[in-house]
């Protein structure tokens, strides 16, 4: 038994992020609406269907962005498969090739999956010097992108976030996610459009 503090306790409105970041250090937190507890969360909560449909909101934004980023970027985007390996880039046209047969082509980078984004992303210097500008290290925030967005999609695999280790990098995934969504937005508004 121990006695119930202020860090064991979160307003029923807490924003998703900061209950996970909170869950990094606190296996049990206490719900307060108004002045009762109503009910506690933990890090196994995290893995429930409303909580994973957040972290890939999160995701779908950074991939939006990135998306928007690469086509103002690349405005002949045969230029933008020249990042990726060059098995990834025969995937890539592969993927095309299929869609245009199918009448379903839209572009190439709507045809790029995460891991294509993140490696084109990857070699571009004014998203990389605006990375740098963050002070997180490219490596960092870009590690394990695609396992994450597999995770989150799979309901029936085990989540990350289960235990306090786990919440503690949940949270560093999501503060990565915002910064990176974050600096491809920040670019495009900039209207970045480098030879």
């Amino acid at each position: 038994m121990c006695n119930i503090t202020a860090r064991n306790l979160t307003a029923a409105d807490t924003p998703l992020e900061s209950l996970v970041e909170d869950l990094g250090t606190h296996a049990l937190i206490f719900v307060l609406e108004g002045r009762k507890i109503t009910g506690f969360v933990t890090p196994a909560d995290l893995g429930s269907a409303a909580a994973r449909t957040y972290f890939y909101l999160k995701l779908s934004a950074l991939e939006v962005a990135a998306a928007d980023y690469l086509r103002q970027r690349y405005p002949h985007q045969e230029d933008a498969l020249s990042a990726l390996s060059n098995g990834r880039r025969s995937k890539a046209q592969e993927l095309v090739a299929s869609l245009l047969a199918d009448d379903a082509f839209i572009d190439i980078v709507a045809s790029l999956s995460l891991q294509d984004l993140v490696s084109v992303l990857g070699k571009d210097e004014p998203f990389r010097a605006r990375i740098r500008e963050s002070g997180i290290g490219w490596d960092s925030l870009s590690h394990g992108l695609t396992g994450f967005r597999n995770d989150i999609m799979h309901p029936s695999r085990p989540f990350g976030g289960a235990t306090r280790k786990g919440a503690q990098g949940l949270s560093k995934k999501l503060r990565g996610l915002t910064t990176l969504t974050e600096a491809l937005i920040s670019l495009r508004q900039l209207n970045v459009l480098l030879p």
